[in-house]
């Protein structure tokens, strides 16, 4: 069963392409997310620190 080139072409560059980027963005958001949760518990303790 040959699938045409367009039809090819729609599923890679519609379909694969931005659900790879929407996936990647994602995971991206999380890891940044969490390193910005540690640092600021970081600050936070610094702080508590600072003020005992």
């Amino acid at each position: 069963m040959n699938v045409s080139h367009h039809r090819q072409a729609i599923l890679v560059f519609g379909i694969a392409i931005p659900l790879f980027c929407i996936v990647a963005i994602a995971v991206a958001t999380f890891i940044g997310s969490g390193k910005l949760k540690n640092d600021y518990a970081k600050k936070v303790a610094s702080l508590e620190r600072y003020k005992t």
